[in-house]
């Protein structure tokens, strides 16, 4: 029986209601001239993040694997804690009325700790304990804003992710490329619609989503900000320093990886695909003008965490048709996220938009 994702059931859902909602919305026209360039954003955002430092731990959760490798076996095991860090950085290079343009840069690094290490038998569990998975990337943003209402928006993300600096491999062995491009039209200044597709590693597996952006104030306190599929949250908006959110966002990436195993020796290298989806409530608070933390707690659910065969010789496949080696099943576990965040001054904000 295909397993059901409480994710995609729920993001689905979000979807149908919103397009039925607004149906008369974006029927009307929005050819109507302005004066002056499109600002996309609606009122009541949070100012942007500059540089954050962000730790997360997911709390203990069993781990069970299977095997479509003949001589493999199942295995089993209990992980005490999933540990992972991230740094970012954005910044504006070029931000004109009519052309904007900002660049950034992520590193990441995860780790697992199971139960009674010394003790694990299983091969995969021992490569988990012993090798963290690691990210570096580069982001590239552009915007074009139109004088009719209307943006044209693409997110550009290249990274490397695995186990670098092992032999006979190269760096575009690890090389990751992600791009969404977005057409977005503003209604007014509480109301922002975008259409586009992502080409993206966020359900594990590559593959190309179409994307709807959604953003709507609908007064002083409450708002609603998703980019469906991928992520749908509330806002409520405190005070001007503090801001509270609740919502749903998948998580996902693809990691290429060494696993030091006889059986698996004569694969040069594997990809681990996995991807996850989080039912959270986040706090925004200000400490100084510039200065913000956050913290945030939930639910996660394991969509998929998978190995496959880099060189996709295998004739085990998924529902999409790609090859898996070994495919696990992670419980849904509580997880908390802190972080400590640097964002533009108040003014100097306000002066540039």
């Amino acid at each position: 029986m295909k397993k059901l994702y409480p994710g995609r059931i729920v993001i689905g859902i979000f979807i149908t209601v919103l397009l039925i909602s607004h149906l008369r919305v974006l029927s009307q026209d929005f050819s109507e001239n302005h004066d002056s360039y499109c600002d996309p954003t609606v009122n009541g955002l949070a100012r942007p993040i500059g540089i954050s430092f962000e730790y997360e731990k997911i709390l203990n959760y069993n781990i069970t694997s299977h095997s479509n490798v003949d001589g493999y076996p199942d295995g089993e095991g209990a992980v005490n804690s999933n540990r992972r860090i991230k740094l970012k950085f954005k910044v504006p290079v070029i931000n004109k009325d009519h052309f904007k343009f900002a660049m950034g840069f992520r590193y990441s690094h995860e780790e697992f700790r199971f139960e009674s290490p010394n003790e694990l038998d299983y091969l995969f569990y021992q490569n988990l304990e012993n090798k963290p998975l690691r990210s570096i990337g580069s982001d590239f943003y552009f915007m074009l804003p139109r004088k009719n209402n209307t943006f044209f928006a693409l997110a550009l993300n290249l990274s490397i992710n695995g186990d670098y600096f092992q032999k006979s491999t190269s760096f575009f062995d690890y090389l990751k490329v992600s791009v969404a491009p977005v057409f977005g039209i503003k209604k007014h200044e509480n109301l922002i619609y975008g259409f586009g597709f992502a080409y993206s590693y966020v359900f594990g597996d590559p593959s190309i989503t179409p994307v709807i952006t959604y953003m709507h104030t609908f007064n002083k306190k409450w708002g609603i900000e998703a980019i469906l599929p991928f992520e749908a949250k509330v806002r409520y908006n405190i005070n001007p320093g503090s801001f509270l959110y609740a919502g749903a966002k998948i998580r996902g990436a693809s990691y290429q990886v060494h696993l030091d195993d006889a059986i698996l020796d004569d694969i040069r290298m594997v990809e681990l695909r996995n991807s996850e989806m989080k039912l959270f409530v986040s706090l925004r608070q200000e400490i100084s003008d510039f200065l913000w933390f956050s913290v945030n707690a939930g639910y996660r659910y394991n969509i998929n965490f998978n190995i496959a065969d880099s060189n996709h010789n295998r004739s085990a496949t998924n529902f999409f048709g790609r090859e898996y080696l070994l495919e696990s099943n992670l419980d849904n576990a509580f997880f908390f996220n802190v972080s400590l965040d640097i964002v533009p001054p108040r003014k100097w904000y306000n002066k540039k938009k």
